[in-house]
């Protein structure tokens, strides 16, 4: 499912860690694409978020676990960013 509201509040608050991260490292940061889902039924059900991001040119994925779509974001911006520097 292509991401919704709660992912993109995700990704909003992640640019700021991002940024910190970014200003760390000097690399330039772009989430290229994400995506979202449940991992069960119910309100408390795990979610996972997936995020493609291109740090310095360089493509790369991460993913997030967490019983909100919104919490699960940041790990995988942070994830996603991780694994290209």
């Amino acid at each position: 499912m292509p991401c919704g509201p709660a992912f993109a509040e995700g990704v909003q608050a992640a640019r700021s860690r991002v940024g910190v991260v970014s200003s760390s490292v000097c690399a330039e940061v772009h989430i290229v694409d994400c995506t979202e889902h449940a991992t069960g039924t119910g309100q408390r059900s795990p979610a996972m978020a997936y995020v493609e991001s291109r740090v310095d040119g360089s493509v790369g994925w991460g993913a997030g676990q967490d019983t909100s779509v919104l919490t699960a974001s940041i790990p995988a911006v942070l994830s996603a960013v991780n694994r290209r520097l």
